[in-house]
């Protein structure tokens, strides 16, 4: 697409040590980011008896790629996942999540039991945040996690949020940012490639994602 990206790491991301349930009383498995399948280590083979409901196509095929078998695909966010989880049936779902993840809103007809599997750790902005951030065209925001720390650390950093646009892959990751902003581009649907289509319709090169 003619893009020139940098990554600004932001976190570290590391496993955590966690056990599956011996009793198993789970309908399903409820995904809402791809490192809990990187990082969800051999215990994920323990699993693969529960289909898989993914937030959005990233973790869906992130699943699939560990020999999961994906139920249902988000085009939202985790409570429309979960919504379409409850429709079909579903009653009882393991989350296999991070330490930080978001809460959200749960129907009374289902039943989320959470497992930490990783954590995403802030780590100081590298030295040359501020240069890298203003040479951007466009920022690519994940996660709400990412979206809140970045604009703190544009805060502390002297940045005027009026002269960066951003890239968000959800509405809840673009609200986690703030206001502000030059611009903000949201995706319609967790899907990295429909995100890099819109920006690719307004930019040219220079995208950073933290």
């Amino acid at each position: 697409m003619g893009f020139d990206p940098a990554v600004l790491p932001l976190f570290h991301v590391q496993p955590l040590p966690w056990q599956v349930p011996a009793d198993m009383p789970y309908d399903a498995l409820l995904i809402t980011s791809a490192n809990a399948v990187h990082l969800g280590g051999a215990r994920l083979a323990q699993l693969y008896k529960l289909p898989v409901y993914a937030v959005g196509a990233k973790s869906a095929q992130c699943a699939a790629d560990a020999g999961l078998t994906v139920a249902a695909t988000g085009t939202q966010d985790a409570e429309a996942i979960v919504a379409k989880a409850a429709a079909d049936g579903v009653s009882r779902l393991l989350w296999l999540r991070g330490k930080k993840a978001s809460d959200f809103d749960i129907p009374s007809c289902i039943t989320i039991n959470s497992h930490i599997v990783y954590d995403a750790a802030r780590i100081e902005p590298p030295i040359d945040f501020a240069s890298q951030v203003r040479s951007a065209n466009v920022i690519l925001l994940h996660s709400p996690q990412a979206a809140r720390y970045f604009a703190e650390c544009c805060e502390r950093s002297g940045i005027e949020k009026s002269a960066i646009t951003i890239a968000a892959l959800s509405p809840n990751i673009a609200d986690s940012a703030g206001e502000g902003w030059a611009k903000t581009i949201i995706a319609p649907r967790p899907d990295d490639a429909l995100l890099l289509n819109m920006i690719a319709s307004g930019f040219t090169s220079g995208a950073s994602s933290p």
